[in-house]
């Protein structure tokens, strides 16, 4: 690689390089079941699930078709940087329509096309061009007309394999992360997966405010600008849908916003559940932090619980959503309601043979985390360089 002033690149439309949202299905789509990736399920770079429907009991956004080697895109707050590269899809892949779906052309390389627009510059361009105040969106007219500077084809791929090292490393630290989530889950289900009406002898039924302290988050004044910085990270939802731990969150509080929020601050360890809205998602905290009003957290009351707790509550996504009351509009757990859930107290031995038992797998997670997230950062230090032509390959 060398540093040089770039001499081959041309500064084209975003249109010229790539096709908008080509292909949403009508009715000759010939597939009775789908694949449907929706907002709520990919994160920057990543999809946590995608979900099977029959055609006919598909959500209505289910319309946008991708084929591998198409970028997806958030239209929906550009800030929150929801993006995907698709691979290994099939035939009957659908894309929510709060998705813009970019396709490349022929003289452009689709890897180098998702680096393009997934940069933080062009998120930015995206957040400057949105309108609405509630859920600010960007039209795909405005994507089409970004202003773009890109190289000749070849250039283009020895870009995108520079990157693309970066992300296949990452991706391989995925399936290690989900294979060691499956191990825990499945020694979990062996263990504790019993009936209500056959619970084991010195087994018992237990509150979830019996297990450990229960805290709901809340919001700084927004007004207030100096409550925000770098200080301590502030989970929100998004935050949870990337895996076992919160590692990285989107804001970060100040001491002066923290200050303002001292009874619900967090210790590293303490485990976050969605109970507005989005209910159900799960993180474990990694340092000191705060959530927001959506969140209720448990402090476990000693460590060999937390692992636990988190596989317990991981699969309670139903079951918390009974407890919801506000509707199916604006569903909500109160504090108050959360920690009187019921759940079958299995005996201390036990508990404590199965942290033995799991606890290594879930450390291997954080240590791959962490790993995957310092890669994700010297990726985004490349970046920028290459993609504005500053290093040459």
């Amino acid at each position: 690689m060398t540093t040089k002033t770039k001499t081959t690149w041309r500064t084209v439309r975003l249109k010229d390089v790539a096709d908008i949202n080509a292909h949403s299905i009508n009715s000759d789509f010939p597939h009775k079941r789908i694949e449907y990736i929706d907002i709520s399920a990919v994160g920057s770079g990543t999809v946590s699930n995608m979900t099977e429907y029959e055609l006919s009991e598909a959500p209505g956004r289910a319309r946008r078709l991708v084929v591998d080697g198409d970028t997806i895109l958030s239209t929906v707050r550009p800030n929150r940087r929801s993006f995907l590269y698709v691979q290994n899809s099939k035939e009957n892949t659908l894309a929510s329509t709060g998705f813009a779906v970019l396709s490349p052309k022929k003289e452009t390389d689709s890897r180098f096309l998702y680096y393009l627009v997934t940069r933080q510059k062009f998120s930015d361009y995206l957040s400057a061009n949105t309108k609405g105040s509630a859920y600010p969106a960007v039209s795909p007219e405005v994507i089409s007309d970004a202003e773009v500077s890109i190289p000749v084809h070849d250039e283009q791929k020895r870009i995108a394999d520079i990157l693309s090292a970066f992300d296949e490393k990452i991706e391989n630290n995925n399936r290690i992360i989900k294979a060691l989530e499956e191990m825990a889950q499945a020694i979990f289900k062996e263990r504790f997966a019993v009936s209500l009406d056959a619970i084991p002898s010195g087994w018992g039924m237990k509150k979830l405010g019996d297990f450990g302290k229960i805290v709901t988050g809340k919001t700084p004044s927004t007004k207030e600008k100096g409550n925000f910085g770098n200080d301590y990270p502030f989970i929100t939802i998004p935050d949870l849908q990337n895996g076992v731990f919160v590692i990285r969150t989107e804001r970060f509080l100040s001491e002066q916003g923290a200050a303002t929020m001292y009874a619900s601050k967090l210790p590293a360890g303490a485990i976050c559940v969605s109970c507005i809205a989005t209910i159900g998602l799960v993180g474990i905290a990694t340092r000191e932090s705060f959530t927001n009003q959506q969140i209720n957290s448990i402090i476990p009351r000693s460590e060999a619980l937390r692992p636990f707790l988190f596989l317990l509550l991981r699969g309670m996504k139903r079951n918390l959503q009974s407890h919801a009351s506000g509707g199916t509009a604006a569903p909500i757990i109160s504090k108050g309601a959360f920690e009187k859930i019921e759940i079958v107290m299995p005996q201390e031995k036990i508990l404590t043979g199965f942290y033995e038992s799991v606890n290594p797998m879930f450390e291997k997670i954080l240590v791959v985390l962490e790993e995957s997230q310092k890669l994700g950062a010297m990726r985004d230090l490349f970046l920028p360089r290459l993609m504005s032509g500053e290093i040459r390959v």
